[in-house]
């Protein structure tokens, strides 16, 4: 068993600095594909899943314009490497990404008047070494929503149950002369948290 522990960042929730924000989560491994493997680091099904990641939105631009159904934030092509608090396996270009939707029409079989909001975080590098983290945290509006504008920050806390689905993916890869192996962990997440931080001083 490997317990994958990541680096927690100070960040305290207050509502005054909007522009950092943090995402917990606690989960497990619930499924391993590898190619190419043995990897540099292995896991099994059952084994833990948690920490703490900072997004600091005060140094990355956001695409798309402002709207308050979608938010989209890049990291540019490594320009931007604006999550972290958790290792990574190798030096590569920033590979991060955090995406809003607010209030969308949701899809069949729900109801044709349904809608749902959903929040996704990727965290990593790439293309070699790969090394990803990446977290969807989706809800149906009629159960609560997650947001109320794609413009603001959003603060919630989430388990999975009805109407709530949480997904939870890591990425790891190589390939070129040094080697090549692909590997996709996959995570049952039971709790996602997320809302703004105090930045130090």
């Amino acid at each position: 068993m490997r317990n994958l522990l990541v680096c927690i960042a100070l960040c305290v929730p207050v509502a005054a600095n909007a522009d950092l924000m943090f995402i917990k989560y606690e989960g497990t491994v619930s499924g391993i594909e590898e190619q190419g493997c043995p990897c540099p680091q292995s896991y099994a099904i059952g084994d833990p899943v948690s920490g703490q990641l900072t997004i600091d939105l005060g140094i990355v631009r956001r695409g798309g314009g402002a709207n308050a159904q979608t938010g989209d934030y890049t990291s540019e092509n490594g320009q931007f490497d604006f999550i972290s608090g958790r290792p990574l396996a190798g030096d590569a270009m920033s590979n991060d990404g955090f995406f809003l939707y607010n209030d969308l029409p949701y899809y069949l079989p729900q109801p044709a008047n349904a809608t749902y909001d959903r929040v996704e975080v990727y965290d990593g590098i790439g293309p070699s070494p790969l090394d990803m983290l990446g977290i969807t945290v989706e809800r149906l509006s009629s159960y609560g929503p997650l947001m109320t504008d794609a413009r603001l920050p959003p603060e919630f806390d989430a388990k999975p149950e009805e109407g709530t689905t949480l997904t939870g993916r890591i990425l790891r890869g190589l390939s070129g002369a040094a080697g090549a192996f692909k590997q996709t962990i996959d995570v049952a997440f039971t709790h996602v948290s997320m809302g703004v931080c105090n930045r130090p001083t």
